[in-house]
């Protein structure tokens, strides 16, 4: 996909889902994520936080890179990616080209715990996500992180508020 800014195009690397939601599209808001290897840079796009969020999860797991990770969210949707690691299930892992056994049982040590599932509406769901990322980030335990933030965000649906409130919580 080329994305042209202030008159420069600039080629990103996408997954077929976020082709398919953007493909009609003349105008639209993409995140990315810039590399830097080897003297030369790579954008890779996505369509929205949390698949982005995903992507830097798998990249952050040793023998997967930018481009198996790309491969694996062209194969299947990101979500239908995140149910197989939360309900544990390998074998649908595994059924993506390029993951064999190994490599999707590190996948599911390495990620158990820090997906959340999706069972709100997507504005909770970006608060709650967006909450808990930040709170793992700081070093909180998942599993009580997820379990706080989802009782605050009963509440109240502002991120900021979420994060303080938790952090009160947590301490």
């Amino acid at each position: 996909m080329i994305v042209e800014t202030v008159g420069i195009g600039y080629f990103l690397n996408i997954s077929y889902e976020t082709y398919n939601i953007f493909k009609d599209k003349k105008e639209a808001f993409v995140f990315t994520h810039l590399q830097f290897i080897n003297d030369r840079f790579n954008l890779y796009g996505f369509s929205s936080k949390r698949e982005r969020e995903l992507f830097y999860r798998f990249i952050n797991i040793d023998g997967i890179g930018p481009k198996l990770a790309i491969r694996l969210f062209s194969q299947d949707s990101y979500r239908n990616i995140e149910n197989y690691i939360l309900n544990e299930d390998v074998k649908s892992l595994t059924s993506l080209n390029g993951l064999g056994l190994k490599t999707a049982q590190k996948i599911m040590l390495e990620l158990k715990g820090k997906i959340i599932s999706h069972e709100s509406s997507d504005t909770e769901l970006v608060s709650v996500h967006d909450a808990v990322f930040a709170l793992q980030e700081l070093g909180f335990e998942p599993k009580k992180v997820e379990k706080v933030v989802k009782e605050i965000a009963r509440k109240e649906s502002d991120l900021e508020k979420i994060i303080k409130e938790a952090l009160k919580v947590l301490k």
